[in-house]
């Protein structure tokens, strides 16, 4: 008998070969336990930090581990601006002059020198006094190349004071200020040590990958920490090690995905490969054009917007709401984003502040068809697909477009191109273009009715809109009326706070084919009327599948009745996306909880406690201290209130809203001595028209007439676009025996608020008290028009008749 076939024998190779996979499989996980466990590259004093665990086993494991397997792509991503989004200050990495070179701007020298292998800048530091710091981090390479200096506990500040990497015959190679023409004094948000360049809170998250912000509310201290200093591999795909773990098993014993049940990594998500997030999709998409209309359509429908939802996590204006938002999360759970409204876009929805492109991208048609960022961008290398507009030709045909008759321009002209006619750059951080990727036609005619750019004269920069509307009617006749035209015109009126604005914002609200965007920021216009009934109105607007909607939807019943707001926002302290519920929670913070049934008094604490460690996360700014503040104060915690109002002065001493709120709590507690202590305190830190507003009000109930008309015209001089701040100064006039000046300032507020109800009514009674009838009855009869359901205008609009027929 062979041997070899014996029993014993038999058992005895197979257990061999057990032995060795077994061998196999030990190496394989104690390397990657190795790999996973072991510190991350070793990081300056008070920033970085090792491979840290998240989503369960989930790790970053950094970029170099992705090279292994992702050649190609790392090589295309090395070099790009994000793997140069932030770097350690060496001789290789900065770009700008620091030969003892200086920079003057509004009397302020800046000095860049050298101290052996470092970089030091000489500036005014947060107290007006000349610093000497070391540049520790650079962030970005072109147009500009900003830099980043500690100023202690842990805090970085980025410069103002920038360097023009573009080069000499372009206009760069020097020193530049971010805001070239204006004074910006220490204590300012916009001075370099401001809230708004604290590297911490403003830039960190963006600029490097796995970034914890850990800013301590009690001691304010940063310990701020990252994977990766650079935006690397995982700040888009997620922590890698439980792909890297299926890779090495897939190695190891590859297993078809049906019997994935079976395999060593059943743990893992078979579609996913153990990634966080899966940005392709599962049956990839292509376009196709219409050959009769030259319109291209996908052949399916894009079943995902996670990757738009991944980019947008810095490509758009937001506020972020929570720690760590993992790639493949919904959006909205650690984002706030923006709406469209002014003066952060333009009011036909062009960019206009630095929105970056997730706004405009989802007003677009484009979005809506269901194009991708990388339909039109490399993910890696973030260049153009292909260059310039031939990245458009990939589906809108160039026999179409980019001839004459399409166009009106020359072939190979500015005006013929489809990036500057559809994509209008404008420019920020006065050297660096971004595009509008709303991708809008052209429509001088609604640039004419909003005040909004217009492609055609941004070029023809010697001829009017008016011009630009007659070339348009020249070339195609009258424009047909799209999306841009409704908000526009809503917007427009929005200020003027009449019935017909109201009406416009309403419409689109209602309209399920406005994009979405556009229906949360009519929602947001609406809720801007302070209307109690427009909550009920808008009821089905809380149940719209766009969290976006979903959240400003919830604002519509900030004025309605308290037993009203809570049977209609109770239910959304259960939304699945958080940003709803905080706002939910927010607005139902006052709800004694010993008063609701279990299940809702804990998803309103359980909501609360989100909207709590919001705050906290951005305990670093002033506004999240005072949300707080105004949280304890409806909660019936006014010492607590006073507390974190003072606390929010102290972290941002610029911040206004809490001034005034601290005063007005001394005033409801009969401290009016102290009231008048913390508004003179803000009026020395910020100099601000409400805080002066506030001063008039309590000169006024000191029966100080003749200061409070002072205080109040400075209130008046410094807030001009506050109807309200005028109405006040106008009765206070009134008040003082000054009936003609105060019509002359109800006059002068009228002009930019036509529509503003309370100058209307005002003016109205003090030109029939002056016996200026004909005028009363004017203003009388332009009120009624605008509110025409309202009974007591339409009485004085008769008694006004009777009285001016008796002249």
């Amino acid at each position: 008998m062979n041997q070899s076939n014996s029993p014993s024998s038999s058992w005895s190779v197979r257990a061999l070969w057990t032995g060795v996979v077994l061998l196999i499989l030990a190496v394989v996980v104690l390397t990657q336990w190795f790999w996973l466990t072991r510190t991350g590259p070793s990081n300056p004093p008070g920033v970085g930090v090792g491979f840290e665990l998240i989503a369960g086993n989930a790790a970053f494991v950094g970029a170099e581990r992705c090279a292994a397997c992702h050649e190609t792509e790392f090589d295309l991503w090395r070099g790009s601006h994000h793997d140069l989004a932030m770097q350690v200050a060496s001789e290789s990495t900065v770009l700008g002059d620091f030969d003892d070179a200086t920079f003057t701007h509004h009397g302020v020298t800046t000095r860049f020198f050298r101290d052996g292998e470092k970089f030091m800048v000489e500036t005014e530091n947060a107290r007006g006094e000349m610093q000497t710091y070391e540049v520790r981090y650079t962030f970005g390479i072109t147009p500009l190349q900003q830099y980043i200096v500690p100023v202690g506990n842990g805090r970085y500040q980025v410069l103002t004071v920038n360097w023009d990497t573009r080069p000499a015959e372009e206009g760069g190679q020097r020193w530049f200020h971010l805001y070239p023409e204006e004074f910006i004094p220490p204590g300012d948000e916009l001075h370099w040590t401001g809230g708004n360049f604290n590297w911490n809170f403003a830039c960190a998250e963006c600029h490097s990958t796995d970034l914890r912000k850990q800013y301590d509310p009690e001691t304010r201290v940063y310990t701020t920490e990252w994977s990766e200093i650079n935006v690397s591999c995982e700040a888009c795909h997620g922590p890698g090690s439980e792909h890297l773990r299926w890779a090495t098993l897939a190695g190891v014993k590859p297993v078809p995905l049906e019997s994935y049940a079976d395999s060593p990594f059943a743990d893992l998500n078979a579609k996913q490969m153990g990634l966080t997030v899966q940005l392709k999709e599962d049956e990839p998409g292509y376009w196709e054009i219409d050959r009769d209309t030259g319109i291209p359509r996908r052949n399916r429908p894009l079943d995902s917007a996670i990757q738009a939802e991944t980019c947008a996590a810095c490509h758009s204006r937001r506020l972020q709401i929570a720690e760590n938002g993992v790639p493949g999360e919904t959006f909205m759970d650690a984002f706030a984003p923006s709406v469209i409204e002014p003066p952060l876009y333009h009011n036909d929805g062009q960019i206009r502040d630095e929105v970056y492109v997730y706004g405009s991208f989802r007003q677009s048609k484009m979005y809506h068809a269901g194009v991708r960022c990388t339909d039109c961008h490399d993910p890696h290398a973030l260049t153009l697909r292909l260059p310039g507009d031939q990245t458009c030709y990939q589906c809108h045909e160039p026999g179409r477009y980019a001839v004459e008759s399409h166009h009106h321009h020359p072939i190979g002209s500015p005006g013929a191109s489809c990036l500057e006619c559809h994509m209008p750059a404008t420019h920020y951080m006065v050297v660096d273009p971004r595009r509008d990727h709303s991708f809008r036609i052209p429509r001088p005619d609604l640039a004419a009715l909003s005040g909004a750019p217009d492609a055609c004269t941004s070029c023809h920069t010697d001829r009017d809109v008016a011009w630009s509307v007659e070339k348009w009617r020249e070339w195609y006749g009258e424009p047909t009326p799209g999306h841009y035209d409704a908000l526009a015109e809503a917007l427009t009126l929005a200020p003027r706070r009449n019935a017909d604005a109201m009406r416009r914002l309403e419409a689109i609200a209602r309209d399920p084919q406005q994009p979405a965007i556009f229906r949360a920021s009519a929602v947001r216009g609406v809720a801007g009327f302070g209307d109690p009934a427009s909550g009920p109105r808008h009821r089905e607007l809380l149940d719209h599948p766009d969290p976006l909607v979903r959240r400003e939807a919830v604002q519509l019943w900030s004025n309605a009745d308290p037993r009203q707001r809570l049977v209609a926002l109770g239910p959304m302290l259960d939304d699945p996306v958080r940003s709803v519920r905080t706002e939910a929670a927010r607005l139902l913070a006052g709800v004694p909880v010993d008063q609701l049934d279990p299940p809702a008094a804990e998803a309103l604490t359980r909501a609360l406690d989100e909207y709590i460690e919001t705050q906290r996360f951005n305990a670093d700014r002033g506004s999240a201290r005072h949300n707080l503040g105004v949280l304890a104060q409806e909660r019936g915690n006014p010492d607590e209130a006073i507390a974190l109002y003072q606390a929010a002065i102290e972290v941002e001493p610029s911040f206004v809203p809490a001034y005034v709120n601290l005063a007005d709590l001394h005033r409801r507690a009969g401290r009016e001595d102290e009231s008048i202590e913390v508004i003179e305190q803000g009026l020395a830190a910020t100099n601000a028209a409400t805080l002066h507003h506030a001063k008039g009000l309590w000169m006024v109930r000191q029966g100080r007439l003749r200061e409070a008309v002072d205080s109040l015209a400075l209130a008046f001089e410094r807030g001009p676009d506050s109807p309200a701040i005028a109405h006040v100064y106008a009765v206070a006039l009134k008040s003082a025996g000054r009936r003609d000046d105060a019509l002359r300032i109800i006059e002068q507020a009228l002009r930019d608020h036509p529509y503003d109800t309370q100058l209307l009514t005002t003016g109205t009674l003090y030109l029939r008290e002056a016996g200026r009838y004909d005028k009363a009855l004017q203003l009388a009869r332009y009120l009624n028009q605008l509110h025409p359901d309202q009974p007591a205008i339409a009485n004085l609009v008769a008694e006004l008749e009777a009285q001016a027929s008796q002249e």
